[in-house]
């Protein structure tokens, strides 16, 4: 049997639910009131790309938890990313690795990435 689970881009609706569990195990966690998030982060959070699913959304709620001091959430260094940021950057960065691994392996020269 396969099951198929969409993004986490898709299931916005889900991230209410996932932000406040893992504000749950995280107040046990780090022994730390924390018992919500802004409604303008709870907005960013369910306008942003997901690219890692849960464990990114986990991420970063773990990072605003151990950067800010009070129970509620405000994600002041909240970073919001877009799909057309993200792929932009992901195509340019892994065309650079590509190209600098298939000089490094003699396959292409140099010179021809002057070009």
């Amino acid at each position: 049997m396969i099951i198929t689970v969409p993004p986490l881009s898709k299931r916005r609706n889900d991230i209410s639910f996932l932000v406040n569990n893992i504000l749950s195990k995280l107040s046990v966690k780090f022994n730390k009131k924390l018992s919500g998030v802004t409604e303008d982060f709870m907005d960013l959070l369910k306008k942003n790309y997901w690219t890692g699913n849960v464990r990114e959304l986990e991420q970063v709620i773990t990072r605003q938890a151990l950067v800010e001091e009070t129970p509620i959430l405000t994600g002041k260094s909240f970073m919001l990313s877009t799909e057309s940021s993200y792929s932009k950057e992901v195509v340019t960065d892994n065309f650079q690795l590509v190209q600098q691994a298939l000089v490094d392996a003699g396959l292409i020269k140099q010179k021809l990435l002057q070009h």
